[in-house]
Protein backbone atom coordinates (compact mmCIF):
# COMPACT_ATOMS: atom_id res chain seq x y z
CA UNK A 1 0.00 0.00 0.00
CA UNK A 2 1.57 3.38 -0.54
CA UNK A 3 2.08 5.85 2.37
CA UNK A 4 -0.64 8.47 2.38
CA UNK A 5 1.58 12.12 2.26
CA UNK A 6 0.29 14.28 5.25
CA UNK A 7 0.33 18.13 4.43
CA UNK A 8 0.92 21.09 5.83
CA UNK A 9 -0.60 24.18 4.76
CA UNK A 10 0.03 27.66 5.34
CA UNK A 11 -1.69 30.42 3.27
CA UNK A 12 -3.92 33.43 4.76
CA UNK A 13 -6.78 33.77 2.33
CA UNK A 14 -9.64 30.86 3.50
CA UNK A 15 -10.51 30.50 -0.42
CA UNK A 16 -7.21 29.41 -1.30
CA UNK A 17 -7.03 26.93 1.68
CA UNK A 18 -10.30 25.47 0.42
CA UNK A 19 -9.41 24.95 -3.07
CA UNK A 20 -6.13 23.25 -2.48
CA UNK A 21 -7.86 20.83 0.35
CA UNK A 22 -10.31 19.92 -2.29
CA UNK A 23 -7.88 19.64 -4.89
CA UNK A 24 -5.49 17.73 -1.57
CA UNK A 25 -9.12 15.32 -1.45
CA UNK A 26 -9.34 14.01 -4.87
CA UNK A 27 -5.80 12.13 -4.27
CA UNK A 28 -6.00 9.11 -2.57
CA UNK A 29 -2.69 9.57 -1.69
CA UNK A 30 -2.59 12.71 0.49
CA UNK A 31 -4.16 14.44 3.13
CA UNK A 32 -3.65 18.04 4.61
CA UNK A 33 -3.58 17.32 8.25
CA UNK A 34 -2.65 21.08 9.25
CA UNK A 35 -4.14 24.57 8.41
CA UNK A 36 -2.82 27.75 9.44
CA UNK A 37 -3.57 31.28 8.37
CA UNK A 38 -0.35 33.11 9.34
CA UNK A 39 2.93 31.66 10.23
CA UNK A 40 3.19 32.92 14.02
CA UNK A 41 0.45 30.10 14.44
CA UNK A 42 2.91 27.52 12.69
CA UNK A 43 5.98 28.51 14.86
CA UNK A 44 4.22 28.10 17.97
CA UNK A 45 4.01 24.40 17.33
CA UNK A 46 6.39 22.26 19.33
CA UNK A 47 6.44 20.02 16.42
CA UNK A 48 5.08 19.39 12.85
CA UNK A 49 4.06 15.82 11.11
CA UNK A 50 3.96 16.42 8.06
CA UNK A 51 5.80 15.07 5.04
CA UNK A 52 5.46 18.94 3.27
CA UNK A 53 5.03 22.13 4.15
CA UNK A 54 3.00 23.98 1.13
CA UNK A 55 3.69 27.48 2.01
CA UNK A 56 2.55 31.11 0.85
CA UNK A 57 5.06 33.49 0.89
CA UNK A 58 2.94 36.30 1.17
CA UNK A 59 1.72 36.26 5.00
CA UNK A 60 0.58 39.15 7.10
CA UNK A 61 3.22 38.19 9.94
CA UNK A 62 6.27 37.06 7.38
CA UNK A 63 8.50 38.88 5.16
CA UNK A 64 9.06 36.80 1.95
CA UNK A 65 11.91 34.55 2.13
CA UNK A 66 12.52 35.39 5.42
CA UNK A 67 9.53 33.22 6.50
CA UNK A 68 11.39 30.23 4.83
CA UNK A 69 14.66 30.71 7.02
CA UNK A 70 12.42 30.78 10.22
CA UNK A 71 10.68 27.81 9.86
CA UNK A 72 13.96 26.10 8.77
CA UNK A 73 15.64 27.36 12.27
CA UNK A 74 12.64 25.50 13.96
CA UNK A 75 11.80 22.23 11.42
CA UNK A 76 15.06 21.56 9.91
CA UNK A 77 13.86 18.54 8.24
CA UNK A 78 10.04 19.13 6.81
CA UNK A 79 10.46 20.02 2.88
CA UNK A 80 8.73 23.28 1.94
CA UNK A 81 7.17 23.58 -1.39
CA UNK A 82 6.70 27.66 -2.03
CA UNK A 83 2.97 27.73 -3.78
CA UNK A 84 2.66 31.74 -4.44
CA UNK A 85 0.83 34.25 -6.86
CA UNK A 86 4.64 35.48 -7.67
CA UNK A 87 6.43 34.99 -10.53
CA UNK A 88 9.19 32.83 -10.29
CA UNK A 89 11.19 35.59 -11.26
CA UNK A 90 10.49 37.71 -8.57
CA UNK A 91 11.55 35.22 -5.91
CA UNK A 92 12.01 31.79 -7.20
CA UNK A 93 16.07 31.70 -6.71
CA UNK A 94 15.89 32.77 -3.57
CA UNK A 95 13.41 30.84 -2.14
CA UNK A 96 15.31 27.57 -3.54
CA UNK A 97 18.67 29.34 -1.75
CA UNK A 98 16.77 29.41 1.43
CA UNK A 99 16.02 26.26 1.71
CA UNK A 100 12.59 25.82 -0.15
CA UNK A 101 12.73 22.45 -2.05
CA UNK A 102 10.48 23.56 -4.70
CA UNK A 103 8.62 26.70 -6.35
CA UNK A 104 4.65 26.97 -7.91
CA UNK A 105 2.88 29.59 -8.68
CA UNK A 106 -0.88 29.46 -7.92
CA UNK A 107 -2.05 30.03 -11.73
CA UNK A 108 -0.70 26.18 -12.29
CA UNK A 109 -3.09 23.41 -12.94
CA UNK A 110 -4.14 21.44 -10.27
CA UNK A 111 -1.77 17.84 -11.61
CA UNK A 112 1.03 20.24 -11.57
CA UNK A 113 0.32 20.60 -7.72
CA UNK A 114 0.15 17.04 -7.36
CA UNK A 115 3.32 16.51 -9.27
CA UNK A 116 5.23 19.13 -7.45
CA UNK A 117 4.51 17.74 -4.24
CA UNK A 118 4.98 13.95 -5.54
CA UNK A 119 8.64 14.93 -6.05
CA UNK A 120 9.54 16.87 -3.78
CA UNK A 121 8.20 14.29 -0.81
CA UNK A 122 10.14 12.10 -2.77
CA UNK A 123 13.64 13.95 -1.78
CA UNK A 124 13.96 15.59 -5.19
CA UNK A 125 13.56 19.25 -6.02
CA UNK A 126 10.35 20.41 -7.74
CA UNK A 127 11.63 23.14 -10.95
CA UNK A 128 8.99 24.01 -13.91
CA UNK A 129 10.58 24.99 -17.08
CA UNK A 130 10.18 28.35 -17.14
CA UNK A 131 11.79 28.25 -13.44
CA UNK A 132 14.83 26.52 -15.39
CA UNK A 133 15.02 28.91 -18.02
CA UNK A 134 15.51 31.62 -15.22
CA UNK A 135 17.81 29.23 -12.90
CA UNK A 136 20.27 29.30 -16.33
CA UNK A 137 19.84 33.08 -16.63
CA UNK A 138 20.52 33.53 -12.76
CA UNK A 139 24.02 31.60 -13.48
CA UNK A 140 24.99 32.33 -16.56
CA UNK A 141 24.33 35.77 -17.19
CA UNK A 142 24.14 37.00 -13.36
CA UNK A 143 25.62 39.90 -14.12
CA UNK A 144 23.35 41.11 -16.63
CA UNK A 145 20.40 41.04 -13.95
CA UNK A 146 19.28 43.57 -11.65
CA UNK A 147 21.57 44.89 -8.87
CA UNK A 148 19.96 42.38 -5.48
CA UNK A 149 21.13 39.48 -7.87
CA UNK A 150 24.50 40.62 -7.04
CA UNK A 151 23.42 40.52 -2.46
CA UNK A 152 24.46 37.06 -0.65
CA UNK A 153 21.16 35.47 0.69
CA UNK A 154 21.87 37.15 4.27
CA UNK A 155 22.35 40.48 2.52
CA UNK A 156 19.07 39.94 0.32
CA UNK A 157 17.04 39.08 3.75
CA UNK A 158 18.03 41.89 5.60
CA UNK A 159 16.99 43.39 2.26
CA UNK A 160 13.78 42.79 2.45
CA UNK A 161 13.27 43.40 6.38
CA UNK A 162 14.49 46.75 6.69
CA UNK A 163 12.37 47.20 2.91
CA UNK A 164 9.08 46.22 5.58
CA UNK A 165 9.96 49.03 7.96
CA UNK A 166 12.07 47.10 10.48
CA UNK A 167 14.88 48.51 12.72
CA UNK A 168 18.59 46.76 13.11
CA UNK A 169 17.18 45.50 16.68
CA UNK A 170 14.00 43.82 15.40
CA UNK A 171 16.14 42.06 12.62
CA UNK A 172 18.69 40.63 14.79
CA UNK A 173 15.95 39.33 16.70
CA UNK A 174 14.75 37.56 13.78
CA UNK A 175 18.05 36.16 12.75
CA UNK A 176 19.49 35.91 15.82
CA UNK A 177 22.33 38.02 15.08
CA UNK A 178 23.90 41.23 16.69
CA UNK A 179 22.54 44.76 15.71
CA UNK A 180 26.25 45.45 14.46
CA UNK A 181 26.53 42.65 12.03
CA UNK A 182 23.32 43.99 10.69
CA UNK A 183 24.45 47.32 10.78
CA UNK A 184 27.61 45.95 8.63
CA UNK A 185 25.47 43.45 6.31
CA UNK A 186 22.94 47.05 5.15
CA UNK A 187 26.26 49.01 4.45
CA UNK A 188 27.25 46.07 1.97
CA UNK A 189 23.64 45.97 0.45
CA UNK A 190 23.24 49.75 -0.08
CA UNK A 191 26.82 49.97 -1.59
CA UNK A 192 25.71 47.19 -4.05
CA UNK A 193 22.18 48.76 -5.04
CA UNK A 194 23.90 52.32 -5.26
CA UNK A 195 21.41 53.71 -2.74
CA UNK A 196 21.87 55.30 0.72
CA UNK A 197 19.28 54.90 3.18
CA UNK A 198 16.08 52.67 3.99
CA UNK A 199 13.91 55.10 2.09
CA UNK A 200 15.78 54.03 -0.89
CA UNK A 201 15.53 50.52 0.14
CA UNK A 202 12.00 50.46 0.25
CA UNK A 203 11.52 52.23 -3.27
CA UNK A 204 14.03 49.96 -4.57
CA UNK A 205 11.87 46.84 -3.48
CA UNK A 206 8.98 48.04 -4.65
CA UNK A 207 10.05 49.19 -8.03
CA UNK A 208 11.51 45.48 -8.69
CA UNK A 209 8.42 43.87 -6.78
CA UNK A 210 10.20 42.33 -3.96
CA UNK A 211 7.55 43.19 -1.26
CA UNK A 212 4.06 44.23 -2.09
Amino acid sequence: MTKKINICLIDDHQLVRDGIRLIINQTSNMTIINEYENLKSFLNESKCNADILLLDLTLPDSQGIASIQAIKKKHKTIPILILTMHNESQFGVRAMQAGAKGYLTKDNAASELIYAITKVVDGKKYISSNFSDILISTNFEKHRGPLHTRLSKREFSIMLLLASGKSPTEIGYDLDISIKTVSTYRARLLRKLDIENNAEITRYCLDNELIV
